[in-house]
């Protein structure tokens, strides 16, 4: 567990202004007054998955450290709880995701969130962290503080939900085919051919941290196949020359993302029709379109899916690039 100058301030029993540290199990009667009257989490953990507010067990499993790679802190005024945050380490990476941040109402709200994750960003510089990222709904209350505690809203996803759809028969859709561990490269190419460079620069610049954004960490994806499978459908269009589309499925969320080449990829339609075809009918799927794929707006009303809301993607950069000195060979001009 992450500890800081506020956590020993508090343990030596620092009766002065508010706190912010880890969450402790003696909090147990502040943390259930501080539940009761606080609003739902406002950390989202992707488009269609809402994390629900912490239970007494989640409670004793972070107040104990029992779990490896998460991290909570409170602010603290008084022997009361105003305010949590708590963020999990992305497997294989350097990277964090806020996963909790609930603030209860006061005047004083925009300061204890500003706080935070102002703290939250230290002790992920002590760990080494180099990404922190943050998803909010565009009407948070907390959108304006974290942009103060240096985040930086990188894209917009605007979530589309479709009620519900009857069986259909699979859409065929030449060079269709199940994702191989081989199209990692393939893969990547494509991303960087379709998402603009800001969104890169945050995400991923290079393979390895692709990889980071993707799920898969360092482990082959080889290895991978049998449990990401069970959890998630991977379909790739095959081109001459390149992949020039990508429909992942997540079965669990019941949500989809498409990934096109603008030049020569399918009809989005179909590859939506083709993706449902890999969900069991009945119950609501979403789709989550970013600010740039404004060209698959039509395709989602055509299959009957509806706008809800649109969601902030935050990150902050903890550590700056820097371009690689090595030798070169030197021209004398003739």
């Amino acid at each position: 567990m992450v500890h800081s100058l506020a956590d020993e301030a508090s343990a030596a029993g620092a009766p002065f202004g508010p706190l912010i540290r880890a969450l402790r199990p003696t909090d147990l009667s502040a943390f259930l007054k501080f539940r009761s009257r606080s609003p739902a989490n406002e950390a989202l953990l992707g488009p269609a998955v809402r994390a629900p507010r912490l239970t007494f067990k989640e409670f004793l499993g972070r107040s104990l450290a029992l779990n490896p790679g998460r991290e909570t802190w409170v602010n603290v005024e008084q022997g009361q709880i105003y305010g949590l945050v708590a963020a999990r380490a992305r497997f294989g990476a350097d990277v964090w995701d806020i996963d909790h941040l609930m603030i209860a109402p006061s005047v004083d709200g925009d300061r204890v969130c500003l706080r935070l994750l102002t703290h939250l960003c230290e002790a992920a510089v002590e760990e080494g962290v180099q990404k922190v990222f943050l998803r909010l709904p565009m009407d948070s209350p907390w959108l304006q503080p974290a942009r103060q505690a240096g985040f930086v809203q990188y894209t917009t996803e605007h979530v589309f939900v479709l009620p519900t759809f009857d069986a259909a028969p699979k859409v065929s859709v030449p060079g269709l085919r199940p994702r191989r561990p081989a199209d990692h490269q393939p893969l990547f190419q494509l991303y960087s051919a379709s998402v603009p460079g800001p969104v890169r620069q945050i995400e991923a610049l290079t393979l390895q941290e692709w990889r980071w954004t993707d799920n898969w960490g360092f482990t082959s994806v080889a290895s991978l196949r049998g449990a990401v499978r069970r959890r998630r459908r991977d379909l790739v269009v095959q081109g001459d020359a390149r992949l020039t589309a990508w429909v992942q499925v997540d079965l669990g969320s019941r949500t989809l993302q498409l990934l096109l080449d603008p030049r020569d990829a399918p009809k989005p339609v179909d590859l939506l029709g083709r993706g449902l075809a890999e969900l069991v009918p009945g119950r609501p799927v979403a789709f989550a379109m970013r600010d740039y794929q404004s060209e698959l707006s039509g395709a989602l009303e055509e299959k009957g899916f509806r706008p809800i809301e649109s969601q902030a993607l935050l990150a902050q950069m903890l550590t700056a690039r820097v371009p690689e000195r090595r030798w070169v060979p030197a021209r004398v001009a003739s």
